[in-house]
């Protein structure tokens, strides 16, 4: 009986051992994904604290007409960039990569010369249209070149996000946003102040882009005829959308410059860059669960994804509420006190920003089941009412017409994607219920915060709800990245 209990004793030992280092092993693979996010929230954050700790120093170095100007470029650029990248961003590019397989990198270099493809046609549009909003024509030459340098970074960031390999993805991130200040800074001394900083801009991302951009073509073909046709037909179905959605984020600033100036655009650019402090949450969870939620749709498992993707939702209905309670004090350290009147536009954008998360994604899920129509659909929806809220509520609201212009557009999108599901027979990953009691939640909580604008106690007092949603949320989060 000893012997027999000795080797029952020793049996269960070497199980017990066995499944201690298979769920390790599970532990350390599955925890690719925090890291990864934890990696990204640290490289946007950072990009975001250098953008608001520099913002103070050039709204007092330049006038208000000059930082309108950068502002009007900067948001051209980015309506031009995201329909560029449109071709390598994350769906698009991560069904190439489970396409081809090994080829990853030969995938990378094909969609890049695709993506190129685009900047002369790009160019013209901006031509011909950019005059109704301000648009310098000598501006075009450092638009183009920005759009080559931003597609070759976009195109190894969309690589390295697929992979896992964030440590790329941090330095590439987090470069361009310690670079930009220190050179745009030395070329104002010699130059026009405005065109310093788009010139700096240029000048930090073609530091990093040109030997990217070097090793790609030079290792790997960004012509390939098989590559080429799949990765446009991927994504010239979303390319109208891709542009949709950036004019949606984009044309309260294009209609803000065209009736009330650069001057009124710089005020509001500040006010907007408060409101939207959340994005680089979203941006950062968005790059590291995208890969993730993808894997998980292909194989059906949307549960594990349906509640991450919930729990997403409430932790930014809640960061949404501490931003607003917040704006006030920050509004006064970013900008000089004219810039304040811009303040009453933080409480639509702040919103807006979880409504963006919930477009983007139902549009993953979209993407994935191969509808990529209805996900430029809904794009095209969602600019399309932006641009009329805001022509009919700027002129009337000013600051505040534009935020609630962007947050109409928004919600336009994704009911519109929710539709589809429902048409589809498909469970969307953010169900539609909680979509809608985490928005009139926080729009409700926003606005009676916002009373007490001048009671900084009072809107203290008033953070405690969103605080004790914020704490599971984060913690139920961490461990299903974990589980």
């Amino acid at each position: 009986m000893r012997k027999e209990d000795s080797r029952k004793y020793i049996t269960l030992e070497a199980e017990e051992k066995t499944e201690k280092m298979i769920k390790t092993r599970k532990r350390k693979k599955l925890k690719i994904p925090a890291k990864a996010s934890g990696g990204y929230l640290f490289a946007l954050g950072a990009s975001k604290l250098i953008g608001l700790c520099t913002t103070p120093l050039f709204t007092r170095i330049m006038s208000e007409g000059e930082y309108g100007r950068y502002i009007l470029y900067v948001t051209v650029l980015g309506i031009s960039s995201s329909t560029l990248t449109a071709m390598i961003s994350g769906a698009v590019m991560y069904r190439g990569y489970e396409r081809y397989g090994e080829r990853k990198k030969e995938y990378t270099a094909a969609s890049l010369g695709l993506s190129l493809c685009l900047i002369p046609i790009i160019c013209t549009v901006v031509i011909i249209f950019g005059r109704y909003f301000g648009f310098e024509a000598r501006h075009i030459f450092p638009l183009g070149a920005q759009l080559l340098f931003d597609a070759v970074l976009s195109a190894k960031i969309a690589e390295g996000r697929y992979v896992y390999s964030y440590r790329s993805v941090v330095v590439l991130s987090l470069l361009p946003s310690l670079l930009t200040p220190v050179i745009s800074l030395a070329l104002m001394r010699t130059s026009p102040v405005a065109e310093g900083r788009i010139f700096g801009l240029l000048i930090a991302t073609l530091l990093l882009a040109l030997p990217l951009f070097i090793s790609i073509t030079k290792k790997h073909k960004i012509w390939n005829k098989e590559m080429w046709s799949f990765g446009a037909k991927t994504a010239l179905p979303i390319l109208p959308g891709a542009f949709a959605s950036a004019l949606t984020a984009s044309s309260d600033r294009l209609i803000i410059s065209a009736y009330m100036g650069d001057g009124a655009l710089a005020a509001y650019a500040v006010a907007h860059s408060i409101g939207v402090g959340l994005s680089f949450i979203t941006g950062s969870l968005g790059g590291a669960l995208y890969p993730w939620i993808s894997r998980k749709l292909s194989s059906d498992n949307g549960e594990a994804a349906e509640e991450l993707c919930g729990r997403v939702i409430v932790l930014l209905g809640a960061g949404a509420l501490m931003l607003i309670a917040a704006s006030p004090e920050a509004l006064g350290l970013l900008a000089p006190k004219a810039y304040s009147a811009a303040g009453s536009a933080i409480l639509p954008i702040a919103l807006s920003t979880v409504v963006s998360f919930t477009v983007s994604i139902l549009s993953l899920s979209e993407i994935h089941a191969g509808r990529s129509r209805g996900s430029g659909a809904a794009s095209a929806l969602g600019a399309a009412a932006t641009l009329i809220s805001n022509i009919v509520l700027i002129p009337i609201f000013s600051y505040t017409g534009a935020g609630f212009g962007l947050l109409i557009g928004n919600i336009s999108a994704a009911l519109l994607l929710y539709f589809s599901a429902w048409k589809s027979s498909s469970r969307p990953l953010i169900p539609l219920r909680l979509f809608a009691e985490i928005v009139l939640l926080t729009g409700a909580l926003g606005a009676i915060i916002s009373i007490f604008y001048e009671s900084p106690i009072i809107r203290g007092m008033l953070l405690v709800i969103p605080f004790l949603l914020l704490l599971p949320s984060i913690k139920r989060l961490y461990g299903i990245l974990t589980e």
